[in-house]
């Protein structure tokens, strides 16, 4: 059976991957012995589950009976992995509170609890959760990065029932549109100077018999829909401020973006590439790339590409085909071949089929060019 966590998170919190098979021995194992067993037959590739936690069950009631706390938080953790990797996230989500009750102080723990239940359904709960992480440890740039994430969920929940409204009342077309209208509005923050004209432009999309919908999304959805995407935006700032990481930078960075702040996110990208731990991000300089290109800087993202970019040890497919597009279009033939290589050394069918038609350009202007500086006089 193949084990797939639900969140990284949670799967730090395991003591290990698989399962096992309960297997009765003559001599009574006590619960921390029994712990052990299972935590080593957990490296097998196949594993019972029902065996499994009822093992970890009996262990479980022995190290309660003897008021064993510390005991019964691992054993607690890691039956919650086992669940939890076998798609049971609420079995793991109950497991983990009994864990929080024994563990009232860790925060790392909460994050976890506060997780599953996003990903359960329960945004109020588990943004509730992070927050009192954050009083509790305000230099936790895990529990910030993970307060922005429940705050751009929160927003879209509010933005739901609109869209739901659109999508029975208006053409699909239309509907489409609106939609992506309304969250862009939604993202921007309430004193921004284009906010009205967006606004405007959002209202044309709903006919007369329709426009209600908008004038009650303007005072009601929009607005609480505003402040969640501020105070995320606010929330990513923080985490990338206290540990900034790819991720949290690149999220900061769309976010500004999505907001019309597209200059700041650049600025935001562009900065953090200064950070050594951070320079060599491949996911960083691509949404960096794009950015400027939408921006209409062309030089700035060619620069990027061709003097700031390392691809001897670049391995992000995506990243290094945009690249060989703008070679190609550039006509940059030299470094064109070379991300052709590239292309064909990470070994996807994908990259070996773009690697075909950019060596084969390049071979063409190679040819041209030597053929014109043999007829050079």
């Amino acid at each position: 059976m193949k084990w797939t966590s639900a969140t990284a998170l949670v799967l730090a919190l395991s003591a290990a991957g698989a399962g096992a098979t309960y297997v009765v021995t003559r001599r009574p194992m006590g619960p921390a012995e029994l712990l052990r067993e299972v935590r080593a037959d957990l490296e097998a590739t196949d594993f019972d589950q029902r065996a499994t936690v009822e093992r970890l069950g009996i262990a479980l009631e022995a190290a309660q009976a003897r008021g064993d706390d510390a005991l019964s938080a691992e054993i607690l953790s890691t039956r919650a992995g086992v669940l939890i990797g076998n798609s049971d996230l609420s079995g793991g989500l109950e497991d983990l509170k009994q864990v929080e009750v024994l563990r009232p102080d860790d925060s790392e723990l909460k994050l976890q609890v506060a997780q599953l239940m996003g990903e359960l359904g329960d945004p109020a709960g588990a943004l509730e959760s992070t927050r009192s992480v954050i009083d509790d440890t305000p230099d936790s740039a895990a529990a910030w990065a993970l307060m922005a994430q429940f705050e751009s969920d929160s927003a879209l929940s509010a933005l739901q029932p609109t869209i739901n409204e659109i999508k029975s009342n208006l053409v699909r077309k239309n509907a489409e549109l609106a939609s992506e209208q309304l969250i862009s509005l939604a993202c921007r923050d309430a004193n921004d100077e284009d906010l009205t004209a967006a606004k405007y432009r959002l209202e044309a999309l709903f006919p007369s018999e329709s426009k209600e919908i908008f004038f009650k999304a303007d005072k009601q959805s929009i607005p609480e829909a505003q402040v969640h995407y501020a105070t995320a935006r606010a929330a990513y700032a923080r985490a990338v401020e206290l540990e900034p990481t790819p991720e949290r930078v690149l999220a900061f960075g769309m976010s500004l973006d999505a907001a019309g702040q597209r200059p700041l996110a650049i600025r935001v990208l562009s900065a953090s590439l200064i950070v050594p731990s951070l320079s060599s991000s491949a996911d960083i300089k691509f949404e960096l790339v794009k950015l400027l290109q939408r921006s209409n800087r062309h030089q700035e993202a060619m620069t990027i590409v061709t003097k700031k970019t390392a691809w001897a040890d670049c391995a992000h497919l995506d990243y290094i085909a945009h690249a060989a597009q703008m070679f190609y279009e550039g006509r940059v033939v030299r470094q064109l071949n070379t991300l052709a290589i590239r292309l064909e050394q990470l070994g996807s069918d994908t990259g070996k089929r773009w690697a075909l038609f950019y060596r084969s350009a390049y071979r063409i202007w190679d040819a041209q060019n030597k053929e014109a500086e043999d007829i050079d006089p």
